[in-house]
């Protein structure tokens, strides 16, 4: 569904409800994003840091955010801390054949140290697999995944907090395929639970790092495949 549906989506749509509705088209093109739910970890916001806006790939308008091959650029995307609650995120991701992606979930925003709530998530890493990804540290352990490189495709995580952070579950869904089914212990292979359901750390993890994001929607509810 389209997060800019007018007049507002009957219940059950995919962003009903939303708290964040971005796709990126009130941005200056080839300008850092640093303001409302877009953050960083603490590397001032500009350029090399922040996320971009970019025309040079949209998976709908003309623009997406773009987090290029820099090894710097740690954009966090501010899911507001949550500890109750049913909530529910997607974002269409596109990662060239020819590169990797990587980004974190963490438990609190703003970042400070840093709380990884189910370690690391890797697209195709170091180059050695295309179209395999990897979220290394979940109540399952490490667990691999496929996602089709070099054209967009569609990430949901969804979050169910309505006992309490403390015992959180999850789902995690690849291009219409759960790498992590819903009802999954939101915790690490250690049964850590987080502090919330802090953000999203998109960061710059290589010089072969480069993706764009659009048409992200996040909101109360869960959402579908």
């Amino acid at each position: 569904s389209d997060c800019t549906t007018e007049p507002p989506p009957p219940p059950g749509d995919d962003c009903s409800g939303s708290e964040i509705s971005d796709n990126f088209e009130s941005y200056t093109d080839g300008a850092p994003i640093f303001e409302g739910h877009w953050t960083d970890w603490g590397c001032g916001g500009g350029p090399g840091c922040a996320i971009m806006s970019s025309s040079a790939q949209a998976h709908t308008g003309n623009q997406s955010g773009f987090i290029p091959g820099d090894g710097t650029t740690d954009a966090v995307l501010d899911l507001g801390n949550k500890i109750f609650g049913e909530w529910g995120l997607e974002f269409w991701l596109l990662i060239p054949n020819d590169k990797e992606a990587y980004m974190n979930l963490q438990g609190t925003v703003p970042i400070g140290a840093g709380e990884w709530a189910v370690g690391n998530i890797f697209f195709n890493q170091d180059l050695l697999t295309p179209g395999m990804g990897q979220i290394d540290d979940t109540a399952l352990g490490a667990v691999d995944f496929n996602f089709p490189q070099g054209q967009w495709f569609k990430v949901i995580m969804n979050w169910d907090i309505s006992a309490g952070i403390s015992a959180a579950t999850w789902q995690f869904n690849v291009a219409g395929v759960d790498v992590l089914p819903a009802g999954t212990a939101y915790t690490n292979s250690a049964g850590t639970s987080p502090t919330s359901v802090g953000g999203i750390d998109f960061y710059s993890i290589s010089t072969n790092n480069q993706y764009w994001i659009d048409d992200l929607c996040y909101g109360e509810g869960f959402i579908g495949n």
